[in-house]
Formats: C-alpha cells, structure tokens, sequence
C-alpha cells in the first residue's frame, strides 16, 4: 500500500454513517423527535469509536492507487 492508500484507508471508516459516537448519535429520519441534523463531518473524530473491523471493512472497499506491476518492479529494484 502506498502513503496515499493508507491515509484513504485511514478515513474510511469515519464515512460509515451507521457509526454511532461516545455522544450516542445515529442516524436517523429527518424529522425524528429530538433528532439532531448533522451530517458526518460535522463530527469531531474524537467523537467516533473505531475497532479493528471498521478498518479491515475499508481496506477491502479501498481502491489501491498502486498496481501490483508497479510493486514486483519495485521489489525486483
């Protein structure tokens, strides 16, 4: 993975908007009684719990920025 794969990989998991935070928001229906409207990165980082599935979740969706190819010639370097 390059520099730029691992910072995209990194972020991914801060996109689930099913994510629910220390301060107990989900989300929901516009509309819903006592709901608060925000959108995900209006969320403070701090905010969110991560485990190790949300990043192995964003490793798979990920695109990769560097081709295998471009690795074997790197290594054979």
């Amino acid at each position: 993975y390059s520099d730029s794969d691992i910072a995209v990989v990194k972020k991914l998991p801060f996109k689930d908007d099913l994510k629910v935070t220390k301060q107990c928001l989900t989300s929901c229906s516009p509309g819903n009684t006592g709901a608060k409207e925000i959108i995900w990165m209006e969320v403070e980082s701090e905010e969110l719990e991560l485990t190790l599935k949300d990043f192995k979740k964003a490793i798979q969706i990920a695109k990769l920025k560097v081709n295998t190819d471009y690795i074997k010639q790197h290594q054979n370097y």
